[in-house]
């Protein structure tokens, strides 16, 4: 008899978990890219007035109800980091 067994990010998986652990995996791989993409877009821009940066909050449990509110000083910076996001 031959035991096999997987390691992902270090960690040993049982065969029978391994689809739901290669897909939590690749959910938080981009979950973290998307965040890193966001934050270094919001990082580019200040208020004008206040010289502030905004603030990007994530909510949700997954990535497919992944969900993301900006706030800041005033309306025209939150305004121009949604421009910016692609999300109006």
């Amino acid at each position: 008899m031959i035991k096999t067994g997987f390691k992902l990010n270090g960690r040993s998986v049982r065969p029978g978990q391994l689809g739901r652990e290669l897909k939590n995996a690749m959910t938080k791989q981009l979950e973290d890219s998307v965040k890193k993409t966001v934050s270094q877009t919001v990082s580019q821009v200040r208020c004008r007035t206040h010289g502030q940066v905004a603030r990007v909050t994530f909510h949700g449990r997954a990535l497919s109800d992944m969900k993301f509110d900006v706030s800041g000083c005033c309306d025209d910076l939150v305004q121009e980091v949604r421009q910016r996001l692609g999300r109006r």
